[in-house]
Formats: C-alpha cells, sequence, structure tokens
C-alpha cells in the first residue's frame, strides 16, 4: 500500500535524468544540514538520507516528505501498536527520528486509500479454506457474517494548524463493520473483518463488493447472519443475500 498515489516515471522520459535531478537537489539540502568534515559526517548524512535517495530511484518520488519504503514501515509499525512505541522503534532501528503525528498522518492516509477488496484475502485463499473444511462432509460449511455498530468520539481536525490550532468539541459517528468466519463443531476459521465509521448504506455496498468479488460464494456454503436485531442489519443483508439464515444474538436474545 501506497501513501498516495505513486508518480511513475512514463517510458518516454529519460529517468536517469530525472534521479540525476532529484540527486542534485538533495545533496544541496544534505549540505545544508550536515556539517560534512570528515568521513563520519559523510556517512551519517548519507545513511540518514538512504530512504528518500533509494525510494525515488526505485519506486517514484513521492509527495510526501518520506518516500514510500519509510511510509510503509512506519504504517505497519503504527497498526500493530501504540504511535509512541512505533515512532521509538523506528528510531532505535534507523537512527533515524519520526515523530508520533507523523506516524500517525502517515497511517491515516493510508488508511484513506484502502478499500474493502485490499483488506481481503483472495478468492483462491477462501476457497481454500471452505474446501478444507468440507472435506469429508456431507453438508456444505456454515459461514457466519456477524455485524454490528457502535456510537464513537470523533475529534475535529483543529484549524487552521493541525498541530497548533484549538480543536472544536467534536461530535459523535456511527462505527459499522462485520466479521466473516467459517464454522463447524469443532473449529473457527476465521475469513474477513472490517469495520470504519460509515452509514449502513455504505457497509452494504462493501458486502456487496466482497459478493461480486466471489469472497462468499453461496453456493459452496450456508449462509447465517448474526446480530443483535438492529432493523438495518436485517434489511440491508437481506437485499443482498436473500436466502441467508438470520440469528439474533445470544445476549440480547437472552434480555
Amino acid at each position: 500500500m501506497a501513501l498516495a498515489v505513486r508518480k511513475k516515471v512514463e517510458p518516454s522520459e529519460n529517468w536517469r535524468s530525472v534521479f540525476f535531478d532529484f540527486l542534485d537537489t538533495r545533496l544541496d539540502k544534505i549540505l545544508e544540514e550536515y556539517s560534512m568534515d570528515d568521513l563520519g559526517e559523510i556517512s551519517k548524512a548519507v545513511f540518514q538520507e538512504r530512504a528518500e535517495i533509494l525510494g525515488h530511484l526505485l519506486l517514484g518520488l513521492s509527495e510526501s516528505s518520506k518516500q514510500y519504503d519509510v511510509q510503509d514501515v512506519e504504517a505497519w509499525l503504527s497498526s500493530e501498536t501504540a504511535y509512541e512505541t512505533a515512532s521509538e522503534t523506528y528510531e532505535r532501528i534507523t537512527g533515524v527520528k519520526l515523530s508520533e503525528h507523523h506516524m500517525h498522518d502517515a497511517t491515516n492516509a493510508i488508511g484513506q486509500e484502502v478499500g474493502i477488496l485490499d483488506a481481503c484475502p483472495s478468492k483462491e485463499d477462501i476457497h481454500k479454506k471452505i474446501e478444507d473444511l468440507s472435506k469429508n462432509k456431507f453438508r456444505r460449511p456454515i459461514m457466519m457474517l456477524a455485524l454490528d455498530g457502535a456510537h464513537g468520539p470523533m475529534r475535529p481536525e483543529p484549524s487552521p494548524h493541525p498541530r497548533k490550532g484549538k480543536r472544536g468539541a467534536g461530535e459523535w459517528k456511527e462505527i459499522k463493520g462485520f466479521r466473516l468466519y467459517l464454522i463447524d463443531d469443532q473449529s473457527i476459521v476465521h475469513v474477513i473483518s472490517w469495520h470504519q465509521v460509515c452509514r449502513d448504506d455504505e457497509l452494504a455496498q462493501d458486502l456487496a463488493r466482497i459478493k461480486e468479488a466471489g469472497l462468499i460464494p453461496e453456493e459452496k456454503i450456508r449462509l447465517g447472519i448474526i446480530g443483535d436485531g438492529a432493523p438495518w442489519i436485517g434489511n440491508r443483508c437481506k437485499e443482498i443475500f436473500p436466502s441467508a439464515k438470520e440469528i439474533l444474538d445470544y445476549y440480547h436474545c437472552s434480555e
């Protein structure tokens, strides 16, 4: 995944000229920021700037000050741990400081570009899981689609400056999501999970996309839809999966 659409060098362009122009500008910047008085300083400068230089040569220049390989690493770290820990980890490994704010912004920017199919396993992987669970079974395996929604507090970005501006009071927004998994008497096999701030019609569009992509092969499974009884769950799912069995979850049923 990339932070933004990667800027490709077209075949008609002279990629060497493009890269050397970038390198000439980058060297001017390095000379301004580092003393370069001895071999140690030169080595340090090259090491600190290597990600931008190699990223431009191999991947094309990102519009961000950090190249795609750096963005990929910081987004991965940020998704696995807290931003503060991710920032410290990156600095300890590379010697380069990336602030918590940069980690947060890079991860959010990548998230804006990710669609439901980008986060899903392949059709082949899902069908393999279904086949494995179907072995020596008379009936098709059960696939469960669990949906829910919750309200979460959202802080607006401060204006005009995202770092120093005063934030408003914020607002509560609906976070909706689902989990798709296979079950039998002995196991639960995870397939897909997805959640985001969205309306129920937007979540329904995502479900329709994964159905159209063949990720929920209804001819190979028995589909059950489990939820808390909210009308939007039943209404939206029935539009997309009319033959699925609706199930009220145990907690809400017991009430």
